[in-house]
């Protein structure tokens, strides 16, 4: 059946010649014509899906295109819009009087596009910022910690033991926390003199635990029985390995003048005691940031083999991350220049490593 006879066959006709020619409803399969009854009763026809030029569904409800088909808003559906009552529509005969266009409606996604790309903006403009800002989020402790010591070189025995220290108490909470509480470690561990830790006694444990809570928690460290009793513990074992030292010199490495101790000496001896400058991490997305690594895993095995406790991979890395082991700052960023720099002036150089799923330099 031809579309005209169709059209006369269902009553009262619909010019559609300016909603869709004939020759793209044959050539459609998904096209067909269907009667819609509004409060005259009287029918009248739409193009169901797909849409065709510069038409919309919307406006086909709207009843922006029909011809002489008085329209009445009480009976229609509240997905359509119309002017008052019985108003007549005419046909669109200029085309500058067509509805808006594909193109004006690309527009309007492109302002979308403008919204987007002042965020971009916006983002570029904290680019100038170092990329530690993401997380300091403006503290001042946490802001100078990250610009004059993460990252930078440790030696020395006790040095070693404090980071461990402080990483091992931060499993399960932020690092800004025990940051705040690092004077209080200090203070509370003898500025982590090994000696003087491993001399401490349950009982100095306990008067820890039962500092009163009108105390501001600043002025103490982390009360969990396990995390201190560690930190007491790994000092016993620091001890035990420079007994060792002591009774087997050949175990030493050779640093003639530059010797920093027994515990530092083992601890950089798994990088070979040259940092790892990591060259592929861009920064972009956190997450992606390393957060272990051959060496911490295998530093990991090794302290607990030797009885340290509070020493998993995860930890070891941010101790190494911490003292200058590592080098994680996003490729080409100014802090990843500075760092490279220093390192030039190394004498005993470093590694550096382009590929995370290669442990080797």
């Amino acid at each position: 059946m031809r579309l005209s006879h169709l059209l006369a066959a269902l009553g009262r006709p619909v010019w559609l010649h300016h909603l869709v020619s004939f020759q793209e409803i044959s050539k459609t399969t998904a096209a067909f014509v269907r009667p819609i009854s509004l409060a005259t009763k009287l029918p009248y026809f739409v193009i169901p899906p797909p849409t065709f030029g510069a038409f919309s569904y919307q406006d086909i409800f709207n009843c922006k295109y029909i011809s002489n088909v008085p329209v009445s808003t009480a009976s229609m559906s509240t997905n359509t819009r119309s002017t008052r009552a019985g108003t007549k529509r005419t046909l669109i005969t200029d085309d500058k009087d067509r509805p808006p266009t594909p193109t004006t409606k690309k527009t309007k996604k492109s302002t979308n596009k403008k919204s987007s790309t002042k965020v971009n903006d916006n983002s570029s403009t904290t680019s100038d910022r170092p990329w530690y800002t993401v997380f300091t989020k403006g503290d001042e402790q946490y802001t100078d910690y990250m610009k004059n010591e993460w990252g930078f070189e440790k030696r020395g025995d006790e040095a070693m033991f404090e980071k461990l220290s402080l990483e091992g108490a931060q499993a399960g909470l932020s690092w800004l926390t025990i940051l705040r509480k690092r004077d209080a470690y200090k203070t509370t561990f003898f500025n982590f003199d090994v000696d003087k830790v491993a001399a401490m006694t349950p009982q100095d444990v306990q008067d820890i635990l039962a500092t009163p809570k009108s105390v501001d928690t600043r002025n103490v460290v982390v009360k969990h029985r396990g995390k201190i009793e560690a930190v007491i513990h790994n000092a016993k074992c620091i001890q035990q390995m420079r007994q060792e030292a002591k009774d087997n010199v050949k175990k030493r490495l050779d640093w003639s003048d530059n010797f920093h101790g027994v515990f530092d000496e083992y601890l950089w001896g798994f990088v070979d005691n040259k940092p790892i400058v990591n060259g592929y991490w861009d920064g972009k997305n956190l997450s992606d940031c390393p957060s272990t690594s051959h060496e911490s895993e295998a530093m990991s095995k090794a302290l607990r083999k030797k009885g340290f406790k509070f020493v998993g991979a995860t930890t070891c890395y941010s101790m190494m991350q911490a003292i200058g082991m590592v080098i994680d700052h996003p490729v080409d960023s100014p802090e990843y220049i500075e760092a490279l720099k220093r390192l030039e002036q190394r004498p005993m150089g470093y590694q550096m490593r382009r590929d995370e799923k290669n442990s080797d330099p």
